[in-house]
């Protein structure tokens, strides 16, 4: 499971693991991507009673050890296609992309989508030539997401409703608003984007989105397709969902599967 109580002796290998291959070649990039990130996120106000509850900047030394760990395992490869579910600023999307995926990000913050854009212009000259990288606006969920969740799904996103993850106190009610808005509209249909041709599913969930996020992948990803998310319980409601979680030498890899 992806978070261990204090009283648990082992961690997470991306806790103990902090050195990757994809590390060590683009360390000072993704530093910079990350420290960039970081700052922008004090910018909008994250962590601000009135600011962006929901946008957590991916760490290099979370994402790029889990993405090496999980290619060494066979589950992943280079030049296949990542959808970010929550893109934020595409600093995650920018470091899947370094490590030669394509990338299509969906941020439901327009002025997120703005800055992920000159992110994009700004370092696509680094990034290997046959590499797409796009970001869209809207929200990520399906408009008819409601659909694909079955009565033992809704009895497990109503339990973990009011698990809101890590931050204030005051913040929570705002990131439940955030979290409880249903789509109207489709932005995959809307920009042409097939999910049949999305490899992997990944992004960063507090408790209250997993759910869904879980219907929508058992929904409309292909059977092979992989579901990397990470957050809160996220491994413990995927599994009670029936998502297999694949492990490579005894380690979670928050890599999950249909069974």
């Amino acid at each position: 499971m992806p978070y261990l109580s204090a009283n648990n002796r082992k961690k997470p290998f991306w806790f103990r693991k902090k050195k990757a291959m994809y590390s060590k070649k683009h360390s000072e990039l993704f530093q910079e991507l990350y420290r960039n990130a970081l700052s922008r996120k004090y910018e909008l106000g994250a962590g601000s009673k009135n600011g962006n509850q929901t946008w957590v900047p991916s760490d290099k030394d979370t994402l790029v050890p889990i993405i090496e760990a999980a290619e060494n395992a066979g589950y992943i490869h280079p030049g296949e296609h990542v959808l970010e579910l929550g893109s934020g600023d595409m600093t995650a999307g920018l470091m899947w992309a370094i490590c030669g995926y394509h990338v299509i990000g969906v941020e439901l913050d327009a002025r997120l989508v703005e800055i992920s854009k000159k992110n994009i212009e700004k370092y696509k000259s680094i990034l290997p030539t046959e590499i797409s990288i796009a970001v869209y606006q809207g929200n990520y969920l399906p408009k008819d997401i409601e659909s694909c969740l079955d009565g033992y799904a809704r009895a497990i996103d109503t339990r973990y409703s009011d698990m809101l993850g890590f931050g204030p106190a005051e913040n929570r009610e705002k990131r439940q608003k955030i979290f409880a808005q249903m789509p109207t509209s489709d932005v995959y249909e809307e920009n042409g984007i097939d999910l049949k041709s999305i490899d992997t599913f990944f992004g960063y969930f507090y408790a209250p989105q997993v759910t869904k996020v879980g219907a929508f992948f058992k929904h409309y990803a292909r059977d092979d397709a992989k579901l990397l998310a990470y957050g809160p319980y996220a491994s413990i409601i995927l599994g009670k969902l029936g998502l297999k979680e694949l492990q490579h030498k005894n380690e979670s890899l928050n890599v999950h599967v249909k069974n």
